[in-house]
């Protein structure tokens, strides 16, 4: 089920598609994330040494660059171009706990010439990235809905 903003009729929130990733010359790696939002696919793509940690973080960091791509396509316009929505990687970890594993991201939001810290986990399960991906969006996914949908309640 969708759910939709009553107001405007449109999808409120921001549905994650897939991810893939790419061998390149070089040892490295080409992360690409699909997010939908809106009825409208964006992909957004982070390239990385081949190595467990870089991909793991390329992964998070390929999810911050498709949520830009939906905030510049859904969000209010910004007075000035210095005032773009924007996120920026502190890191991506796997932590054990509790008998599982699980990806923990924390990252910063920034709009207005401030920044958020923004923490998010996920339970590795059946793939690290795939883990790094729903971390990444559970850690952003407040912050985000409120600037793609700046009347709604924050609940």
């Amino acid at each position: 089920s969708q759910e939709t903003n009553e107001s405007t009729g449109r999808n409120s929130r921001v549905l994650f598609r897939g991810h893939r990733l790419d061998r390149l010359e070089g040892h490295k790696v080409q992360l690409a994330v699909k997010l939908e939002w809106n009825g409208e696919v964006f992909e957004g793509v982070s390239v990385v040494p081949d190595l467990p940690l870089d991909r793991l973080e390329g992964a998070a960091d390929a999810t911050l660059r498709t949520l830009e791509l939906v905030l510049a396509s859904g969000a209010p316009p910004q007075p000035s171009p210095d005032d773009r929505l924007a996120f920026a990687l502190q890191g991506a970890k796997v932590v054990g706990a509790f008998t599982h594993e699980y990806v923990l991201v924390t990252l910063n939001a920034i709009a207005y010439r401030s920044a958020l810290s923004l923490t998010g986990s996920a339970q590795v399960g059946e793939s690290m990235l795939r883990g790094a991906v729903l971390a990444t969006l559970q850690a952003t996914n407040r912050w985000v809905q409120l600037r793609l949908n700046p009347g709604a309640s924050p609940d």
